[in-house]
C-alpha cells in the first residue's frame, strides 16, 4: 500500500510536469519551468517518506507544495489554476489514504493547546495549506469529509463551502474560521472551540453534534 501510494504521487508529479509545464512553455522561461518542476518533485518526494519518524520530513514537503500553491495564486491564469488544482488534489488524496494512521500515540500523549489530541505534523500541515487562503473561484470545494480531525487547529481557516460531512472535529480549534456554506452534517463538534454565531451560515442539521449536544460522537461517557 505504502509503495503504491508513493508510486501514485510520483506518477501524478510526472504527469503534471509533462502536461502542465508543456502548456506553460510559451509563457514561462526555461529557468522558471525548471524551478517549478524541481520544487514540485522535491515536495512530492518528501511526502512519500513513510517512516513513523518521518512526519516532520513529510510536513516539510507539504509546505514546499504550499509555497508553490502561493506562487500559483500569484501567477493566476490557466497555468496557476492547474498547478493549484494538482497540489490540492495530491494533498487531499494523502489525507484520505492515511487517515487511519493519524493517531498512533499512546493514550494521554500528544496533547493540544486545550489538553486535547493534536494531529501528526503532516496532517496539520496539509489542513493548514488547504485552508489558509480564500477559495479560488472556479475550483472544487475543499474535501475533508469523513476524516478523523480531532484537535485540529483551524483557527481563522477559510472553510467556505468545504465538505466536512461526517468528520470528527472533537476538541478542534475553530475560532475565527470562515464556515459559510461548509457542510457540517453528521460532524462531531463536541468540545470544539468556536464563536456563538460561527455555525449560523454553515450547513447543519440534527446530525451535527455541537458542544451543546448530548451525543458523545461514539465515545463512552467518562
Amino acid at each position: 500500500m505504502v509503495q503504491a501510494v508513493a508510486g501514485l504521487l510520483l506518477l501524478f508529479g510526472l504527469s503534471y510536469t509533462a502536461q502542465t509545464l508543456r502548456t506553460a512553455q510559451s509563457t514561462l522561461s526555461l529557468n522558471r519551468q525548471s524551478e517549478i518542476s524541481s520544487q514540485f518533485a522535491q515536495g512530492v518526494s518528501a511526502l512519500g517518506e513513510q517512516g513513523v519518524d518521518d512526519a516532520d520530513a513529510r510536513a516539510g514537503g507539504i509546505y514546499i507544495l504550499g509555497m508553490l500553491d502561493n506562487q500559483a495564486r500569484a501567477e493566476g491564469g490557466t497555468i496557476g489554476l492547474e498547478l493549484h488544482r494538482t497540489i490540492f488534489s495530491i494533498l487531499e488524496d494523502y489525507l484520505f489514504q492515511h487517515d487511519s494512521l493519524v493517531y498512533n500515540q499512546p493514550a494521554g500523549q500528544n496533547r493540544g493547546t486545550f489538553g486535547g489530541p493534536i494531529l501528526d505534523a503532516d496532517f496539520q500541515a496539509i489542513v493548514s495549506v488547504l485552508t489558509r487562503s480564500p477559495h479560488w473561484p472556479g475550483t472544487d470545494r475543499i474535501e475533508l469529509a469523513e476524516l478523523n480531525l480531532e484537535g485540529v487547529d483551524l483557527r481563522n481557516a477559510y472553510l467556505q463551502g468545504a465538505n466536512l460531512l461526517g468528520s470528527d472535529l472533537f476538541q478542534a480549534e475553530l475560532s475565527g474560521s470562515h464556515l459559510d456554506g461548509a457542510d457540517l452534517r453528521d460532524t462531531c463538534l463536541l468540545l470544539a472551540s468556536y464563536g456563538p454565531n460561527q455555525l449560523h451560515s454553515a450547513v447543519t442539521d440534527s446530525t451535527t453534534i455541537t458542544s451543546e449536544g448530548q451525543k458523545l460522537c461514539g465515545r463512552a461517557a467518562s
